[in-house]
Formats: structure tokens, sequence, C-alpha cells
């Protein structure tokens, strides 16, 4: 679509012939911006054309991205691969006919980094050969897909005849030769939310009330919190809903009396261990046996997300109640609950997607936002499903959004749970994050209309938290939601670490700053950096917790979490705790705790240098990816129950925002430990508030974020 613009289209393919020419991507992302700045639509308008400029404005976006993506694939190029061939394990009453079943044969390509995500490839993937010989290497490639990714290998599967052809071609085995690989980007989810956005358009009318609704009049509100207060009393009196609180009780209530979006989406905003996902799991089972004729569409933006949902709803659905709707190549890594729900081929084992007729009689059906696009393709109607719910909605993409809600009718209600002040959407394109495609449609609808912002019978907050000890719940409380979380979690659980001979205030409170000056490695190739003296205190620290004479048989390795910025820090500590005898650690970025928790969690901030480089490369186009903002922030310091400890440089760390308002909430508490020079550092906290309420609000600081809390490359497999 923006290719009919010359210029753009030669830029285009001059960065795909070179995709290391800065130049020809910094005119590129120039003449795109331009053309995306043109399609801006003012917030109060509230039109068809404002909907066909705003649905235009994502597929621009959406184009950037590809290619952004595509580009950024190409840097991963390899050359003079080696290429191994292994043995298939063939049950032994088909060796002798091997030859005539033509079992494909399996190799494995030399690829160094792919387990870490450099590139982020899945089964499934497609990669293109070609031999390292001047001779051949013009004349033959193989287009091959992954058949299993090791951590420095991809497999890809041959016939029989193929690897015949190949030997006569090459003269040799294809295992002698070297090759040159390249992966491909999977543009199925692009070429799905493409056509997704377009079908949006067939139904202007449903299409605005979800995208761009109008304010509903007082009366109307009024009706709806009469209706919800009914609602409210019955849903209090089910069974399934006796173990939630009010405020939960009160959001299944509301999503039970939904008629439709005609003023916009219902929104249930969850803040970290409130419960979120168990109050929409709720919801879902109460309008599934007390609506007559419910449908219900259940979408989530990860794997990871609906599978948890469905286990929530496995013990009171039966199997032709419930569908877990999978991408063919998940049968692999499914077991238990989630295999017994999903849809296989009883002759390849792979996941498939049931008949038309057979997916009708489904009350609900869980899938993620791009899968749900098998839905439409096997003919369900636009209007078929009563709800689509959202878990997770705040993490998604608009346009990955829409897939599921080019499905909805007039009559559909539609419900996005979620919490817009965590990790978002994963976007790789700089231009295209900071004109909108990283913002989710649950946290625009928040910014841009009036009547959510006002909670005004379109919302429901939650504020009981069950994860964390009130001290670390005050912590993200104050910083990013107004002091309104009440710490209601399980006491035994939340207090069980507060004696730790560790902690310098033992009066009740389970939060340690551990002040350390080391020395930090930058990897200019990556962006990324890694602090073998952080290692090394963590894993200390971690040791003294596991030998206390009071927490043995309390505590397990399985019950800590370290969270590193840094791909090369997470690396690195998951060797040192290895080599410890605590590989069970659970080890990983930010991206990797979205949605978790654990009892104890160490963070490792890894900068000990004021490093101009990286902001350069942060700020540029075709940067290397590092970004920050404060909603990982806020999932760091999120998601420990029992007891929080931040290991960092307090000279650095006291200079940026965040940071400095965590360490002198420590110090204020003695709570600090480590380098024995608070007092050179107390200068620079001095006077600083607490709570941020009387500085930058939260969306001011979304731009000034600190760059000390960043993941130098953001990967995201789409299925």
């Amino acid at each position: 679509r923006l290719f009919r613009y010359k210029d753009l289209a030669t830029l285009h393919a001059q960065c795909l012939f070179n995709p290391r020419d800065a130049d020809a991507r910094k005119s590129y992302c120039k003449l795109a911006l331009q053309l995306v700045m043109g399609m801006k639509v003012p917030r109060k308008e509230r039109s068809v054309r404002a909907l066909h400029v705003h649905i235009a404005k994502m597929e621009a976006l959406l184009i950037l991205e590809e290619y952004f993506m595509t580009v950024e694939l190409r840097e991963y190029d390899l050359f003079f691969s080696r290429m191994r061939r292994v043995k298939r394990r063939v049950p032994h009453r088909f060796e002798r006919d091997q030859k005539e079943m033509n079992v494909p044969a399996l190799f494995y390509v030399s690829a160094p980094g792919v387990g870490e995500g450099r590139p982020a490839v899945s089964v499934g993937d497609q990669i293109l050969l070609r031999p390292a010989c001047d001779e051949l290497c013009k004349k033959l490639e193989i287009h091959a897909y992954i058949h299993d990714v090791k951590e420095k290998e991809v497999a890809i599967m041959m016939s029989a005849d193929l690897l015949e052809s190949l030997k006569e071609r090459l003269k040799k085995e294809p295992e002698q030769y070297r090759w040159h690989a390249r992966f491909t980007l999977n543009s199925h989810p692009f070429e799905v939310m493409h056509t997704a956005l377009a079908s949006l358009t067939l139904d202007p009318r449903t299409t605005m009330s979800l995208l761009m609704p109008n304010e509903p009049p007082k009366n109307v509100l009024a009706q709806n919190e009469e209706r919800k207060e009914k609602a409210f009393s019955e849903a209090a009196g089910g069974a399934e809903t006796q173990k939630l609180n009010d405020m939960q009780k009160e959001a299944v209530a509301s999503i039970w009396n939904l008629k439709g979006c005609p003023y916009g989406p219902f929104v249930v905003f969850g803040p970290p261990g409130t419960g979120k996902t168990t109050t929409i799991a709720q919801a879902i089972l109460h309008v599934a046996k007390t609506h007559k004729n419910a449908k219900i569409l259940a979408c989530t933006p990860s794997e990871y997300s609906a599978d948890i949902l469905v286990t929530r709803l496995a013990s009171a659905l039966n199997k032709t109640e419930m569908l877990r709707l999978n991408h063919p190549t998940r049968h692999k890594v499914m077991e238990g609950v989630l295999l017994s729900y999903a849809s296989l081929d009883p002759m390849t084992g792979r996941c498939t997607c049931p008949a038309l007729k057979e997916l009708q009689q489904f009350t609900v059906i869980v899938t993620t936002c791009i899968t749900s696009w098998r839905l439409h393709q096997e003919g369900i109607e636009r209007g078929h499903f009563t709800h689509i719910i959202f878990d997770e909605s705040s993490q998604a993409m608009e346009p990955e959004m829409a897939v599921p809600l080019c499905l909805a009718g007039p009559e559909t209600s539609v419900v996005l749970a979620g919490d817009h002040r965590q990790l978002g959407a994963i976007v790789h394109c700089p231009v295209a994050a900071r004109n909108g495609l990283r913002m989710s449609l649950q946290e625009r609808l928040m910014k841009e209309c009036a009547h959510y912002g006002q909670q005004a019978g379109m919302t429901a907050q939650l504020t009981d938290n069950y994860r964390s000890h009130p001290a670390i719940l005050d912590c993200f409380s104050n910083l990013f939601y107004k002091g309104k979380l009440k710490p209601k979690g399980d006491t035994k659980v939340t207090h069980a670490l507060t004696s730790w001979d560790e902690l310098p205030n033992k009066n009740d409170f389970p939060c340690l700053f551990h002040g350390i000056v080391g020395k930090d490695t930058f990897f200019p190739e990556s962006g990324s950096l890694c602090n073998s003296s952080e290692a090394d205190a963590v894993k200390h620290l971690i040791q003294k917790l596991l030998n206390h004479p009071s927490y043995k048989g309390v505590l397990t390795t399985g019950d800590f979490g370290v969270i590193a910025p840094f791909r090369m820090q997470v690396l690195l500590i998951r060797k040192v705790l290895r080599e410890a005898g605590l590989g069970t650690v659970n080890v990983g970025s930010v991206d990797d705790f979205q949605g978790k928790e654990k009892k104890v969690i160490f963070i490792s901030t890894v900068i000990s240098k004021d490093r101009k480089a990286l902001r350069k490369m942060e700020d540029s186009a075709n940067g290397i990816g590092i970004f920050s903002n404060p909603k990982r922030f806020n999932v760091a310091i999120s998601r420990a129950k029992s007891l929080m400890v931040v290991v960092g440089n307090p000279f650095i760390l006291a200079q940026k925002a965040w940071w400095k308002t965590i360490l002198t909430y420590c110090i204020e508490r003695r709570a600090y430990s480590g380098i024995d020079r608070a007092n050179e550092f107390m200068d620079i906290v001095q006077g600083s508030v607490y709570n941020l309420g009387s500085g930058q609000s939260f969306e001011e600081s979304l731009e000034k974020a600190s760059l000390y809390y960043s993941a130098e490359r953001q990967w995201r497999i789409m299925a």
C-alpha cells in the first residue's frame, strides 16, 4: 500500500539490498514518518472518515514494523555455516522399509546465538540455504522449514527425494559443504492483521463503537448502575464467585450485565497481584452458565496467557464446552489438561482447527489474537459470539486485537482486561512505536475517552493485592497507582522472610538495596552489558538465604527469581548459578517475568558507568532496540511476594529518577547494605519525595524514562 510512493519504494529496495546502509534506512524512516504524520485525526472527532484514517495509519505503521523487522533479520545472515546430519530414530519394524517410506533426513545447521533469540526464530519459520561455493551459490538455493531450535543450531528436514537430487547437484554429501544461511520473517501475522483491519471497515457502525466510542448520556449511566446492582446481587450468590472480593464481584456483575458495546468496550483495570485473570475466568464461567446461548471467545496476546486461562476454566467446563485453539506446531510443548482441550489430528498429532459445525457447538473458545483468524477462515460469521473477552489486553497491539474484533457484531459485548501501566506490546521499529503502534487499545481508550477516565460505569478497577508484602506493595502502589492498592495477601507467605539476618531493618521490612560498585562490560555489537561483581553478589545472597537455619525446608531454588535488564547479564548469572549448583533458579529479563511472581526477587541493575553511546543508539531511527520506560520498572518491582533485593551501583542509580526513589525509600527505612559510603550519595537523594505525586506524571515520565532499565533487543513470536 505504501509503495505507490515511488521514493519510498526505491529506498525500501535499497535497504533490503544492503541492510547495513544506515543513510538509506534513515531516509526511509523519515519519508515514512512524514506519510504517517499526515494521517493524524483530532482526538474528539468521531466520524467514519476519522475511523478510516485511523485504520489507514495502523496499516502504515504495520508496514513500517514489518519492513524494520525484515531488515533487522537480514543482519543475522550466516556465512560458511556447518551442517551435520543426525540419524533419526525409526521404529525397528520399519528399518528395512525406511527408503521405501521416504523418511525425511534430519540436519542441524550451525547458528550461534539462536538460543538467545538472536535471531528470534521458532518451529515452522523458513530458512534459505546456499552452498558456499562460487559455482553453485547463485544456482542452487534450498528453502527449508525449521523443525527444531537448539542453543546454537536449528534443525531442518529434507525428504529422501530432495536429498538424492541435492547429492547429484553437489557431487558430495550436504554436510561436506559450508553453507550461507538466511532467516526469513514470518509474514503471516502481518497479513492476518492487515486483512483484519480491512474487515473492520465493512461494518463501520460496530467498529466505531469499539475503536472510537462516544460518551454515553447520563441517563444511560444511571440505568447501567441500576442493572449492575441487580447483577451484582445475582453474581455474588453464585457458587463460583463466593471467593471473590467486592471489587472482583462488581467486575463480574458488570460483564454479566453487558448488552453489546454501544459506548465502547468494558475495561477491567487490574494492577499487579489483584487477581485480574481469576476475575476474568469467573466472569467467563458466570456468563457461560447463566446466559442462554452464550458463545464466548477469550483471546490473549500470547500462548502462555491463554494456557493459564484454560487451566483456570478446566475445572468447571468439560471438553464439549471449551476448546483451546492452538497454533499447528504447539502439540510438542503441550501436556496434561492443555492437551485434553486441544483439537488434534489423529494421523499426525498436530493441532488442528475443528470444522465449522463443531466450532459452533463450543460455549467457550480460548486462543491467541492471531490464531483466532482460523475461526474466520472456517466460516464463523460476524456476530456469532455473544462475548469477546481479552485477557492481558494491554500487551497487544491494536491491529493484533483487530483480528478477533472483526468477528464482533452489533450485539457482541467486548471486555478488555489488563494493566496499561505495565509492559505493553513489543514493537521493533522506533518510528512505528513513537507514532502509536505500541499503544494498546485499552491504553488509548483510557487516555482519549473521558468516560473511561472518570470510571463512569465503563471500567472496574481492582485494588486488593494478594501477592506482595505491604512494604513491597507500597513501592509500586504509590509510584504508579496513586496509593490505591491494599495488601490482602496471606501473611504466612508475605511475612515469611522478615527475620532474615541480612536485612538491616528487621522491623517487618523485607526490602533491601545492596550497594556494590562493580565493573560492567559493554558489547557494542548488541548493545548489551554484563557485570560479574553483581552476578557474584546475587549468588552469595541466594546461598545465604538457602543456608539459613530458619528457612531450610521452607525455601527452595524454585522460589527465587532474578531479573536483569540486559541479556548478557541474564546469561552470566545463569552460568554463575549453575556452577554453584543453583541452576534451577529462574533468571530472565523483565519481559520474561511479565505476569509471573516469586517469593524472592533479586534485581541486578548492571550499570556502573554513564554511557552516552547507549543514548545515541536509543534515539537513532536505526538503533539497536534499546528503549526504556516506567512500565518496565513497574514490572520489575512488583514480582516479589516475600522479599525484594536490588543489587546495583548507588552512585549511578541515585542520579536516575525511578531508582533514586527506591534508593531513598530503602535508606530512609534503614534497608541499605553493601558499600559503606552511604553518606556520600545521601546528598544526592536528599529532598527527593517518595511518591511522585508532586513531580512528573506517569504519562510524562514515559517520554523521559531512565536509560538504566532497558532490554537491548526485544522479540516476540506471534502465533
